[in-house]
């Protein structure tokens, strides 16, 4: 993780900002460490340059488990753009029109999606529950504008009025209170932000 992606994050059981105690760093990326709260003296271990805000990872095992197994299967390449056109169905935006815009991915898997709004020039950070913001940030950590969380959608680590647009496609729905992690990833929105679930399962709102 970049200083930068803390300046970003709170305590998600008080909504504090964080205090960064750095114990490792590779240049600008900070490998190890902690985040503290002073309100409630929780504290948040960073791990291989992720900082964890998920206790476990034993609900989602089945899911780092392919993910971890099928590293870039659904990533774009020069002839294939599936992930960029599943993007844009799903969002009703182009990649191109969240250029310098601070965008959230809800459920990032290995961050297929985060691929191709990064390269389109959009400061992205992804969030996944499972192991797979491991691979997540294996396969991006070449691009300067990705950061990564392991965290739960329905207690996310953020202020409100952060991001300019969220987005979670094909994850709500596995979550066992969609609505709700519907409703917390739209508090992290600034007051024009925009967000767009997807997936087999419908979010009321």
């Amino acid at each position: 993780m970049r200083s930068r992606l803390a300046e970003l994050l709170v305590c998600p059981k008080c909504s504090v900002s964080l205090q960064l105690e750095i114990q490792g760093r590779d240049n600008e990326e900070i490998l190890a460490g902690r985040l503290h709260c002073s309100k409630c003296r929780s504290e948040f271990p960073i791990r291989d340059g992720i900082p964890r805000f998920a206790p476990s990872s034993a609900y989602v095992e089945s899911f780092s488990f392919e993910w971890k197994r099928w590293q870039r299967t659904q990533f774009d390449t020069e002839s294939r753009k599936l992930s960029e056109s599943t993007f844009v169905v799903c969002t009703g935006r182009r990649p191109q029109q969240l250029a310098a815009k601070l965008v959230l991915d809800v459920g990032c898997g290995t961050g297929r999606f985060m691929d191709v709004l990064a390269r389109a020039g959009a400061e992205t950070v992804g969030l996944d529950l499972s192991l797979a913001v491991e691979v997540a940030r294996q396969n991006l950590r070449s691009l300067p504008n990705c950061d990564f969380i392991q965290a739960d959608a329905l207690c996310l680590p953020f202020r409100p009025g952060t991001f300019d647009f969220a987005y979670s496609i094909g994850v709500l729905h596995h979550t066992s209170k969609p609505r709700q992690a519907f409703l917390r990833m739209a508090e992290t929105l600034k007051p024009q932000g925009a967000r767009r679930p997807s997936g087999s399962t419908p979010v009321a709102v």
